[in-house]
């Protein structure tokens, strides 16, 4: 009664043990199908079922924002090709390069997060075997992003997790690295300074300012290694703020445990 007093018309589910046991999110999906048949509902153990909440939780939010947008858009080129009579077999292309049906797609928009760059991906693969070139690097450039993927021994690379706008969506796809333009203040020119130690400094809006924070990478910090805040840590798919006031201090699991200085 709540949800329908909201007027909510999508939700994610994500169960803290879901992905070995999906039995309650799925008893959850279908109490709400009975109840708010039009309500669109996403589940971490149908889109995401692996170790590691938060991430898991993040590709489920993700997918569940998309949903009444895909299905939207989706049933509106239905109707208008039905309207034209145009009838062939409609495939949407995924994140990981294949294609899905139309249902699939409205149910796991998630999975097509990357669509348009793996497609980007795949022309440079099928480039590179029409020049007998098993090695080369692709590039799709739109007015925000110039995104790179190579082909090497005749094929392009999966990775199991990416980032959209600094979220986690783990599901496979393309390797593609990006790059953008944030707008800010200019200041010093080059916003990556160098200093000591190997790591960088990047400014970063801190405290109603932007502020030169001295950046780690994750990679080389081994055990015992402190890191005093404020400060990031980057790692592929993340970067972490270490607040003042904060410090991590790798053990030996390769953990990062914070505390307070």
């Amino acid at each position: 009664e709540r949800l329908r007093a909201l007027d909510v018309v999508t939700i994610a589910v994500t169960l803290l043990n879901a992905y070995v046991n999906p039995a309650h999110e799925r008893a959850i999906k279908a109490h709400l199908a009975a109840a708010l048949p039009a309500l669109a509902v996403s589940i971490s153990s149908e889109i995401s079922p692996e170790i590691r909440e938060y991430e898991r939780s993040s590709t489920t939010v993700l997918n569940a924002l998309l949903m009444p947008v895909v299905k939207a858009y989706l049933d509106r080129l239905a109707a208008r090709m039905a309207a034209e009579r145009f009838q062939p077999r409609l495939l949407i292309v995924q994140s990981n390069g294949r294609v899905c049906s139309p249902q699939t797609a409205a149910h796991e928009p998630v999975r097509l997060l990357l669509s348009g760059p793996s497609g980007g991906a795949l022309a440079a693969l099928h480039l590179s075997r029409a020049l007998a070139e098993p090695a080369l690097v692709g590039v799709d450039m739109g007015g925000t992003s110039y995104d790179v993927s190579v082909v090497r021994d005749d094929r392009i690379d999966l990775v199991n997790q990416g980032e959209i706008d600094r979220l986690p969506v783990r599901v496979p796809m393309v390797e593609i690295r990006t790059i953008g333009v944030l707008e800010r203040p200019k200041s010093n020119g080059d916003p990556t300074v160098s200093v000591k130690g190997g790591s960088t400094a990047r400014p970063v809006w801190l405290d109603g300012s932007w502020q030169e924070i001295r950046v780690h990478r994750r990679t080389t910090l081994e055990t015992g290694h402190l890191v005093a805040g404020p400060a990031l840590i980057e790692e592929a798919y993340t970067t972490a703020l270490i607040a003042p006031g904060w410090s991590v201090r790798a053990d030996n699991s390769g953990h990062l445990r914070a505390f307070r200085t």
